[in-house]
């Protein structure tokens, strides 16, 4: 094992060397000692000109050969120390009290190593606490119509059927929305997932989980989802069967058992959309968060107006505000934006006790329509944005939804004594249209049909 010298020191022997460094070490100026040796370099380089020191007792890991170290400059001090093997290059020692880190081969190829491990065993902590033969499905049967609903809105927009799951909200790649708002977004797949229809994909992104928990919890807008949902309690349906199902029930007609959710949902669509042109408004004009009560006043109003006709008192209540502002008359941003809720009451009040013809705004880019509006006005109740957007969902509800409804319950009400014929089960499902009346049982399947007279 030879130690190789620097070109400018070759001339000089080992033991020169070393006088030259004891030298050195007792403080002789560097020129001085440079010119009488005859090293042509600058004085600053002369410490690093010297060959390293042999270490008595470690050797290298991989080559055990004996390892080195560099001398001390005059000025060295103790807070650092570093070994290294002349053949591979490894190191070892410490730095401020912290171990080095070796960037040599078989070094790194070990470091390596471990982080293939590591992950495989954190994959693996992942597919067990995620595995979906432990989950318990949910029945179809269990399904409201908002499940449906939103389970459809998302196979439209966010399915990979050949992959068998549902994207992450994170990655959508759609050119509608979910729904109007995030939060909506956010609330819908939290619902979905806390009822049991919608189960978190193992195989999901290794950075949509949350090590530092152990992988017991994850990032619900980055994971990926897979159907949860069973027909006989035993088989998980496919992302394509279950899409059938439900596609197929909501095309077929309003069922009685919807009225209450379906209510809800075309109200709560209604004040989203509200909600997210209040939002523009206010970031194109610099405005801080609206107070809360300005969505129990938007509530209060779609009672009356339309979300169309909401946008003009919107838009007329936020400018009050920048103006209130810029004209410095309120003391803050926050204290401007205040005024807003009482100002869209106040317009709101007006119009409906002057009988107001109330601009109706039409959509922009920024208020473009959702899946779930789609679904439910275009899909299940029919007459798209004509009655999503320009009709007050409480008007919508009582001239034409409620009347469906209406319509239906005496037919329910007949139906408390019908009991199957094959199993005798009364749970039975109702369906009626202008010709013809079916009979499904939930328990066994049968299923009956009859038609009207032509008489």
């Amino acid at each position: 094992m030879k130690i190789k010298l620097a070109e400018e020191v070759k001339h000089l022997t080992l033991e020169e060397l070393e006088e030259l460094y004891e030298r050195y070490i007792s403080g002789e100026k560097n020129q001085e000692l440079m010119e009488e040796y005859g090293i042509d370099a600058h004085p600053n380089k002369l410490v690093s000109l010297f060959p390293p020191v042999i270490h008595e007792s470690l050797e290298c890991a991989y080559c055990a050969l004996p390892l080195f170290y560099k001398r001390k400059s005059k000025s060295g001090s103790s807070y650092s120390m570093e070994y290294f093997c002349i053949e591979c290059n490894h190191k070892e020692g410490y730095h401020y009290n912290r171990p080095l880190e070796c960037n040599c081969l078989p070094c790194s190829e070990k470091r390596a190593e471990a982080v293939r491990a590591k992950l495989a065993a954190d994959l693996e902590k992942i597919s067990q606490e995620y595995n979906l033969d432990k989950k318990a499905m949910l029945s179809y049967l269990k399904l409201s119509f908002s499940h449906k609903c939103y389970l459809l809105s998302l196979f439209l927009m966010q399915s990979e059927s050949d992959l068998n799951h549902i994207k992450s909200l994170n990655n959508s790649g759609s050119a509608v929305d979910l729904s109007p708002t995030s939060d909506f977004d956010n609330e819908i797949i939290l619902k979905l997932h806390r009822d049991g229809a919608i189960a978190v994909d193992p195989s999901s992104p290794f950075s949509a989980f949350d090590s530092s928990d152990d992988f017991k919890s994850f990032y619900y807008r980055d994971v990926l989802w897979v159907v949860n949902v069973s027909l006989d309690g035993s088989n998980r349906l496919s992302l394509g069967e279950l899409f059938k199902l439900v596609y197929v029930e909501l095309r077929d007609g309003i069922q009685i058992e919807w009225e209450e959710d379906l209510k809800e949902l075309v109200f709560r669509l209604a004040e989203e959309e509200v909600v997210t042109y209040l939002d523009v408004c206010l970031e194109q004009l610099q405005l801080p968060e609206a107070p809360k009560k300005t969505n129990e006043v938007i509530k209060e109003i779609l009672n009356d107006f339309s979300v169309s006709e909401i946008y003009y008192f919107i838009k007329k209540a936020t400018e009050n505000a920048h103006l209130f502002y810029a004209k410095g008359k309120a003391e803050s941003r926050k204290h401007a934006v205040n005024t807003i809720p009482s100002k869209i009451l106040y317009l709101a009040t007006r119009a409906s006790n002057e009988g107001w013809d109330v601009y109706k705004y039409n959509r922009t880019y920024s208020n473009e329509r959702s899946q779930l509006n789609i679904v439910l006005f275009d899909f299940v109740i029919g007459g798209g944005d004509d009655i999503a957007f320009y009709k007050s969902p409480e008007v919508l509800w009582n001239n034409e939804l409620y009347k469906m409804f209406d319509s239906s319950k005496s037919t329910k009400e007949s139906s408390k004594d019908t009991s199957c014929v094959i199993c005798g089960s009364v749970d039975i499902i109702i369906k009626t249209d202008k010709n013809s009346l079916t009979l499904l049982c939930t328990k066994c399947g049968e299923l009956q049909q009859f038609y009207a007279s032509k008489n």
